[in-house]
């Protein structure tokens, strides 16, 4: 299920009749929007003015209404994490470089300065002085790396944000040094700047619109710092919203109202179809005056100045933070005031729009790195007395202390490349490396042949004449031993066959024998040598001695056939094995 969250502070109220006692100890309140309108969530102790609340995913930071300190709230235990003291009064905050809370706190002190917090690292970076008056507003583009910070003096300054985060030239207190000045200085505005914000885009097509007290909004290239359009208002707007799709801007103003100012015309579109408006060079010196139903009043006048302005996820709905502590909802579809949320009765400062959560495609893996606590920035005494601190002004320039640690939560095992073999297993064609190295080995030039290896050349030659001799003798000598062992089993069986034969014969006349001594024996069997019959058991005897007498002949005949077929391939295998 989708569900959006909104982050909103208040300022104590000074009254002393306030009615609402629980106002002055609950300064920071977590709303759900969708499905349904709830209080999620409630941080005590705090007292915000606007632009001095932002959040991470991992925490909640507030700068105290008049005041060196910056509460920080754990989102994930829902409660305050610590309490962080600065050199000066914080007028304005924003985060940079937000991958699992691990990043950078931006503040704008009510010197002109811009602070700098690692808050895994506890390094701080500060800069010197540039603005002339407090910072009121300052807000970070990560993605490309620049910070705007917006001051009373009327001016814009432009920033490098790995410039001011590098070591390099870090111990350097000269405000003249590159890595400590601004890229460049925005300052066509002639009042007090009163709020900036960023588009949603990606690249060097990202423009911003400020706000200020001499009753104008600017939209700036902030890239290469040139003004792309100007807007005459009514009156000064206090605050700014951008539209999810960066089609218009939204301006809130003391009386309670809000104006839509929109960056696209039909009529230029019409006629210039291929032209974006806000690059085209023909309109960007020409200043442009919204019509006057372009601003929406609310239905209750006593409703307060527009403090604070937000859009939701889908753009439909624009939320205002009001001094009289009414949270307001206005229907960008009819362009009018929709309902009252809530009313704290106190000043509502800052509305905060929370990245929405359930989408059916979102990833539910976390990032790689996320911050469960913060470290506390470790303040250099230096700072008074040079202008610049960091958390080791000690170090040479350039060179990262030993003291430089993050402290951060792996919420995953560490990703480990891919081997070689793996990248050419699955790639679709052919990695770029095998390319690469096969390229390399064609352009080669062929390696030069050295004297040592041409000497050895016929050395190899005779030795491989040599070995093919060796083994054509050798092989001509097996071919001849395979052939007389070949006729050596020819003449093994030939013998055997000649010597079953006699065995064969010997064993018939044997046979022949003992059947004549049978039939002679037969023809005497009826005397007795007396000229009488002899009796039956003498015949019977004498049968029985023959056939005893004949089956021992043919056991003997087929044990000495079996003895001399054994004896014979005895022979044939000592044969064959000399």
């Amino acid at each position: 299920m989708l569900t959006e969250q909104f982050l909103t502070s208040t300022r104590s109220s000074s009254a002393k009749n306030t009615t609402l006692q629980a106002a002055k100890d609950i300064g920071i309140h977590v709303y759900e929007i969708q499905p349904y309108i709830s209080l999620k969530n409630s941080f005590k102790k705090s007292s915000t003015d606007p632009q001095c609340l932002v959040a991470s995913s991992t925490h909640v930071y507030a700068a105290q209404t008049d005041k060196a300190v910056v509460h920080v709230y754990s989102r994930e235990q829902g409660k305050q994490e610590t309490i962080v003291p600065f050199p000066e009064r914080i007028h304005s905050l924003t985060f940079a470089g937000d991958v699992g809370g691990t990043g950078v706190l931006v503040l704008g002190t009510e010197g002109g300065r811009i602070i700098l917090w690692e808050v895994c690292t506890g390094r701080q970076v500060s800069t010197h002085r540039s603005h002339l008056q407090s910072v009121i507003t300052v807000k970070a583009d990560s993605i490309s790396g620049y910070l705007l910070s917006g001051s009373l003096d009327s001016t814009i300054h432009v920033w490098s944000l790995p410039a001011l985060l590098s070591f390099v030239g870090e111990a350097d207190s000269d405000p003249s040094a590159p890595h400590t000045r601004p890229l460049r200085v925005l300052n066509a505005h002639r009042g007090a700047i009163t709020a900036i914000e960023l588009a949603h885009g990606v690249g060097p097509t990202n423009f911003a619109v400020s706000a200020s007290r001499d009753n104008t909004c600017i939209v700036w290239d902030y890239h290469t710092g040139e003004a792309l359009r100007t807007f005459l208002l009514p009156s000064s707007p206090l605050s700014l919203a951008i539209d999810p799709c960066d089609r218009a801007f939204y301006a809130g103003f003391e009386d309670g109202s809000v104006q839509i100012i929109e960056f696209y015309n039909s009529h230029h579109l019409a006629s210039h179809p291929t032209i974006h408006q806000l690059h085209d060079s023909s309109l960007q010196a020409v200043p442009v005056q919204p019509a006057s139903s372009t601003r929406w009043q609310p239905p209750d006048p006593e409703v307060g100045a527009v403090l604070a302005l937000t859009t939701n996820y889908e753009g439909t709905f624009l939320y205002s933070g009001h001094s009289g502590g009414a949270l307001s909802a206005w229907d960008l579809a009819t362009r009018k005031f929709s309902r009252e949320i809530v009313n704290l009765s106190v000043p509502l400062t800052n509305v905060l729009a929370l990245p929405p959560t359930g989408f059916a495609t979102q990833s539910s893996s976390p990032p790689l790195l996320t911050a469960h606590t913060v470290i506390k920035p470790r303040y250099d005494s230096s700072f008074a007395s040079t202008g610049a601190t960091t958390s080791s002004s000690t170090s040479p320039s350039g060179i990262v202390p030993a003291s430089y640690a993050l402290t951060a939560h792996f919420t995953a095992p560490l990703p480990t490349p891919p081997s070689e073999f793996e990248l050419a297993l699955t790639h679709p064609s052919f990695p770029p490396f095998l390319l690469a190295q096969s390229l390399a080995e064609i352009s080669a030039p062929p390696a030069p042949v050295s004297s040592a290896a041409s000497d050895a050349e016929p050395a190899a030659a005779a030795d491989k004449s040599l070995l093919t001799s060796e083994n054509a003798a050798l092989k001509s000598t097996q071919k001849e031993m395979l052939q007389k062992m070949t006729e050596m089993r020819t003449e093994i069986d030939l013998w055997k066959k000649a010597d079953r034969e006699r065995r064969r014969r010997e064993k018939t006349k044997r046979k022949g024998k003992g059947k004549a001594v049978v039939q002679q024996q037969e023809t005497y069997s009826g005397y007795d040598g007396r000229g009488g019959c002899s009796s039956s058991e003498g015949v019977s005897d004498v049968n029985e001695e023959s056939s005893e007498e004949e089956s021992l002949i043919d056991d003997d005949v087929d044990d000495d056939d079996d003895d001399d077929d054994d004896e014979s391939d005895e022979a044939g295998n000592m044969i064959l094995s000399t």
